[in-house]
């Protein structure tokens, strides 16, 4: 169980909305799925329209996200300097707009490669991992990484660092800060 459970939060959730019309698409058209979930015959029609909205749903999210994606070759230059030393690994281009000409950077949008991160410094991966972290808010105990992201016009602090909640992070934030945090250690 645990299994299928990791299977479905490392899902995107464009294909979580697809699979899910097609299972309601199903349920309206055949009324039942292994005789185990059934659909009362009054209430096909409304499964099916549930199913065309979820998938119409979850193409449009598929689509849109496709073409915000950053080529993976680009990370754009460096914004800023780190009070950690070196530049920041922010950079300026980014994979997804925001409001009001705001950015989010690649690595909250895809998972971070190698190749994203050869000849970054633990500096600047610490600020890519922390950046994660404070685009959701999050205020630091460290006096330079809060210095620092007090610095950026994103930075709205809203979480005490205990009381931050992760379950805001998406399974792509999950990743890369997993990633990331493991490529420091190896650096260090």
């Amino acid at each position: 169980m645990d299994s299928y459970l990791k299977l479905i939060q490392s899902t995107p959730l464009p294909v979580i909305l697809i699979i899910s019309g097609i299972l309601f698409l199903l349920l309206s058209i055949t009324g039942g799925i292994s005789g185990k979930i059934m659909v009362e015959p009054g209430k096909q029609k409304f499964a099916g329209m549930v199913g065309i909205l979820l998938l119409l749903i979850g193409i449009f999210f598929n689509l849109s996200g496709k073409e915000k994606e950053q080529d993976p070759g680009d990370k754009g230059p460096a914004s800023e300097s780190s009070p950690l030393g070196g530049p920041a690994a922010v950079p300026s281009s980014a994979a997804a707009p925001v409001g009001f000409g705001q950015v989010v950077p690649y690595f909250m949008t895809r998972k971070v490669t190698a190749s994203d991160i050869s000849g970054k410094s633990v500096a600047e991966l610490e600020i890519m991992r922390n950046e994660i972290y404070a685009r959701h808010g999050m205020k630091f105990t460290r006096v330079d990484l809060q210095e620092y992201f007090s610095r950026q016009s994103w930075y709205a602090p809203k979480y005490e660092p205990g009381n931050f909640p992760t379950g805001i992070l998406n399974p792509i934030e999950q990743a890369n800060i997993h990633f990331l945090k493991y490529q420091e250690t190896l650096l260090r």
